[in-house]
């Protein structure tokens, strides 16, 4: 071997080790950020009810509370508190039948103002557990995007999920959407390993993947359409009767693995005797229930083959999405959402490097396809096509990006959750790193730049990760008006608003914050009073501390405080006026 080729050889096992030290050195601080994240942010809106409906879980094996969720996350978030003592007192108005009542939020809320200190404890104790997931994320995005375009790829792809700033903050909360994501990630990635065996050891993994995917959050049903179709797509190197029986291994381990903390309870029961609300969930019942009348079936073998409380809880999710909710974007409120709302939540909430290394990746493979040259971007590291080889290559991972596209911007009720779209974030990431690496000098450059540029966002933007619009939405200072609720102020900031008004105190404080809500403020010892809606009724001077949330959604609000300075902020979820004696 020649001196330059060792040469080569030695450089290139430097660059794989200065690769690896910054990927592991990067993960020791997005620990640390992460941990910071979970101890310090308080219970956010949605919190109070997944946490009184994980301790209602254990208590008393109770699925049917949050319904709309299922109760894995919560189930092992809240199993510390409930070891420790911490118990919900049951009241005849938990045991409703009635599938549209949600008495989760207010009860949690209930158990927070009661015990204010144990609940934050304890709830940090169970968020450490949901941000381990969101690092074995990064570990994941690592491998695979290494398998496909070297090292680079795997630091670039990893290091993208992991200043995030939306990772930083929603990696941690009970809210499951991360941990989601995550698993429908690790699902995609056995799905691509088991094709290409088949074999009972493969089946069993993906099913229990698959199935621990869906208790996270109903989202992952979407792998459902993904999973038949690939396995049968190896029809060319595998007999049917095989891929029949391997699928119908999967499904059957799924669907054991969602029953597990349901306790089976109603499992079989036929879907004719079920009472549904949702308008599209009892379309298909009658349509299934006059087809087998037609046909002479007896409807007690319309059997469905999972808990009765994931459909009713399906059926009730479903329903917000035909009622509609309040929403609110880009300085628009309705009733209805749109289906541009989370395309939009990306662009205002993504940093701008991200969005740079997307808008590469995007050009590449629309530029590669005009010029019918884009197989080069499906192939793995050893120059394999991607149907070739149980899919290794980029073709899952951009398929089920796709499909989660289609399936929010189709989900239109409502428009106020932009995390719902974070399970676009792995194989996006995936994608977008595995592209830009496998492209020429200048790309990768490129690519590199837009990290370090999204890195430099996430720090900036510390310890305020939940709030940050990149600076094309306005940042910090008018950012908020383009989001509400869990992208601006989802009640993060609870113990930071206390403190600010312990440091003004003796001052007349009035305080307007919806998802922090007054009592919970005052539990942990936040002393101010209720703003009223007719401002000139104001005792003067005095201080107003008010939501960036309800800021945008109460018209009232945002017109009575235009003409008004902010005179300081708290977080990055409220603003502060100062109103003297003669205002």
């Amino acid at each position: 071997m020649s001196f330059a080729k060792v040469r080569e050889v030695t450089d290139i096992g430097y660059r794989r080790k200065a690769l690896d030290l910054v990927m592991w050195a990067g993960g020791v601080v997005a620990a640390c950020c992460l941990a910071f994240s979970a101890i310090s942010q308080a219970p956010v809106s949605d919190e109070f009810g997944h946490f009184y409906a994980g301790l209602r879980f254990w208590q008393y094996g109770d699925t049917r509370t949050f319904m709309v969720n299922p109760p894995l996350v919560r189930g092992l978030a809240t199993a510390p508190a409930y070891l420790a003592g911490l118990r919900v007192v049951e009241t005849k108005e938990d045991h409703g039948n009635e599938s549209l009542r949600r008495p989760e939020f207010w009860r949690g809320r209930q158990v927070f103002i009661g015990a204010p200190e144990s609940f934050q404890f304890w709830l940090s104790v169970g968020r450490l557990g949901v941000g381990t997931i969101t690092l074995l994320g990064a570990v994941l995005l690592y491998r695979w995007a290494t398998q496909l375009a070297g090292n680079g790829a795997g630091v670039m792809a990893a290091g993208l999920w992991l200043v995030q700033p939306q990772i930083l903050s929603h990696g941690v909360l009970l809210s499951g959407d991360v941990i989601c994501a995550v698993l429908m990630l690790a699902t995609l990635r056995a799905l691509a390993w088991s094709t290409q065996h088949l074999t009972l050891w493969h089946g069993i993994v993906l099913g229990c993947l698959l199935g621990l995917a869906i208790l996270t959050k109903f989202t992952a049903i979407l792998l459902f359409a993904v999973v038949p179709l690939t396995i049968l797509w190896q029809a060319d190197r595998h007999s049917l009767r095989r891929l029949l029986v391997f699928g119908i291994l999967v499904l059957a381990v799924a669907l054991a693995i969602i029953g597990i903390p349901y306790g089976y309870r109603g499992w079989g029961t036929s879907l004719a005797e079920m009472k549904l609300n949702s308008r599209a969930l009892s379309d298909i019942q009658l349509f299934v229930v006059d087809l087998s009348r037609r046909t002479g079936m007896s409807e007690r073998w319309l059997i469905v083959p999972l808990p009765v409380d994931v459909v009713l809880g399906l059926d009730r999710q479903q329903v917000d999405f035909e009622i509609g909710l309040v929403s609110y974007a880009a300085g628009i409120k309705s009733e209805h959402g749109w289906w541009w709302f989370y395309i939009y939540s990306m662009l205002v909430k993504l940093p701008l490097g991200t969005l740079c290394a997307i808008a590469v990746a995007a050009g590449l493979f629309l530029t590669s396809l005009a010029k019918n040259s884009f197989r080069w971007m499906l192939r793995t590291s050893a120059d394999r096509p991607i149907f070739s080889d149980g899919l290794q290559g980029l073709g899952l991972p951009t398929a089920l990006l796709l499909l989660i596209l289609f399936a929010t911007a189709a989900a239109s009720g409502f428009a106020q959750q932009h995390r719902y779209i974070l399970t676009a974030y792995p194989p996006m990431l995936l994608v977008v790193s595995v592209i830009i690496c496998r492209s020429k000098a200048l790309i990768r450059s490129i690519g590199w730049l837009a990290l370090a540029a999204s890195l430099l966002c996430a720090m900036c933007n510390a310890p305020h990760w939940l709030s940050t619009f990149n600076l094309l939405a306005g940042g910090r200072t008018t950012g908020f008006k383009c989001l509400f609720n869990d992208a601006s102020d989802w009640g993060q900031d609870s113990y930071l608003v206390r403190e600010w008004c312990r440091k003004h105190a003796g001052d007349r404080i009035y305080v307007c914050s919806l998802f922090s809500g007054h009592k919970e403020l005052r539990a942990i010892g936040a002393e101010f009073e209720s703003l009223p809606e007719n401002i000139d009724s104001l005792k003067r001077p005095c201080w107003i501390a008010v939501s960036k949330s309800d800021l945008v959604i109460r018209l009232w609000l945002q017109e009575t405080l235009d003409e008004y300075k902010p005179a300081d902020c708290i977080g990055g979820s409220h603003l502060v006026y100062y109103l003297s004696a003669q205002d």
